[in-house]
């Protein structure tokens, strides 16, 4: 009797919000700041009753990368065949405009989805490619009933997909990339306002708990993104690429690439990028992004656009 009731006692004393039952598969998900961890390579926040965001691992399994690849095709199909590829460039209304940015998104998708860079110079690092994404309901319940990503259910898993960002990055490097951030236009549900900073905000969030060595969110926004940044982070809080002396900074050279200098924030320098690892980073160099990189506090961007 004596051990029962200690058992008992040790029960009331465990903190009931510090893990959550998951009533489809029975797994037991860590809660830290209301993020559950559903498993190392999936993290989850409840936002309200018909918004959560989650953040991905897209490499995972075979399946899970073929819905991501899949949702991009299909998204650019049906933009072509509804407005035409070229029309899409001629037409400045306000609707037009706003499929041309989704099918720009999209378009980078694909290559994205494909890209398996690896640190050379014997550093056994790969690149991780992971989808923040705000669903209209619980991710584990929609992976249950889409049984396993079939492809007979991706298009109920569409439905419920309201925006979708991705997060690149070498685990230990002091900074991420944010890119291709989007509305999908499958998705019928109730629209939530400023989704896009709770997005980027959620994926900083998930950063600083499972890998705090980084520092910093790096972009190339469009200028719409471009101006709800400046407009909400806070002073001294991000930098762009211009900036004297910045966070990362451009060191131009005239017979050869640029040398690039990311620096700790007492600016210090803590990575290099020159011509013994460039081949490494071309997906953060690309010429063709022909944006401006735009950099941001990991720890300051954790507290925008959320409830």
């Amino acid at each position: 009797m004596k051990k029962m009731n200690l058992w008992i006692a040790i029960l009331i004393l465990i903190p009931a919000h510090s893990m959550e039952q998951d009533s489809s598969t029975g797994a037991v998900a860590q809660l830290v700041n209301g993020i559950e961890t559903l498993d190392s390579n999936v993290y989850q926040k409840k936002i309200a009753e018909d918004l959560y965001l989650v953040m991905e691992r897209t490499a995972v399994t075979k399946e899970g990368l073929q819905r991501w690849k899949s949702l991009a095709k299909t998204t650019l199909l049906n933009i072509e065949e509804h407005y035409g590829e070229e029309a899409l460039y001629e037409d400045d209304s306000a609707e037009y405009s706003f499929y041309r940015a989704v099918y720009e998104t999209f378009d980078i998708y694909k290559p994205i989805l494909n890209w398996n860079y690896k640190k050379s110079g014997g550093a056994d690092e790969v690149l991780q490619v992971w989808i923040a994404q705000a669903l209209d309901t619980n991710y584990t319940h929609l992976k249950y009933e889409s049984d396993g990503y079939g492809e007979n259910h991706e298009n109920n898993w569409y439905k419920h997909v309201e925006m979708t960002m991705f997060v690149v990055f070498y685990p230990a490097d002091p900074f991420q990339m944010h890119i291709g951030i989007s509305r999908n236009i499958f998705y019928k549900g109730v629209k939530h306002s400023h989704l896009s900073l709770q997005l980027h905000s959620f994926a900083a969030q998930v950063t600083c708990l499972s890998n705090p060595r980084k520092i910093y969110m790096v972009t190339r926004p469009l200028y719409n993104m471009w101006s709800i940044l400046v407009e909400n982070l806070p002073k001294n809080s991000y930098q762009e690429q211009d900036h004297p002396n910045g966070w990362i900074q451009e060191i131009p050279n005239d017979n050869a690439p640029s040398q690039w200098l990311i620096k700790d924030l007492k600016g210090e320098t803590i990575l290099v990028i020159d011509d013994s690892n460039r081949i490494d980073y071309k997906w953060l160099l690309r010429e063709d992004w022909d944006l401006d990189l735009f950099t941001v506090n990991l720890e300051r961007l954790t507290d925008i656009g959320m409830p």
